[in-house]
């Protein structure tokens, strides 16, 4: 999904349009893959190369950049949010120390995981039970 998911409730319901009116100053990005990435200066999506992309661009590359232009332009420490990718981006790039001195605080929301794919029993056994998760197998 692209920024507009922060914006599909009401305004009474929808948290870009609750932080804007307590008087934060909302950025919503658009991340590759969603409609407004077409415009890639050598490539359309109809080409395989440009979707030849993964987690790691979006963490190494495409969030600090976004997060140092945003920086860039209001000059202070940024609150972070992020949802599903948004989440997993911001946990590689923090783990690896990449925005440290940008962000305030981060709010990272239903991060990426899939737990099908732990291989020892008990770990398994342990998130299949008190993981808040229901598999598909």
């Amino acid at each position: 999904m692209d920024g507009i998911v922060w914006l599909l409730n009401s305004p009474e319901e929808s948290l870009g349009f609750v932080l804007a009116d307590s008087g934060f100053d909302v950025w919503l990005v658009n991340g590759r893959g969603t409609k407004y990435s077409t415009m890639h200066t050598s490539l359309s999506p109809n080409d395989m190369a440009y979707w030849d992309w993964s987690w790691d661009e979006l963490a190494n590359y495409d969030l600090p950049a976004s997060v140092q232009y945003v920086y860039n332009h209001n000059g202070q420490k940024i609150y972070y949010v992020g949802h599903s990718q948004g989440s997993l981006i911001a946990l590689i790039a923090l783990s690896q120390g990449k925005l440290l001195n940008m962000l305030r605080s981060a709010a990272l929301l239903g991060p990426i995981a899939h737990m099908n794919l732990i291989p020892a029993m008990p770990i398994r056994l342990l998130a299949d039970n008190f993981l808040a998760e229901v598999r598909q197998d």
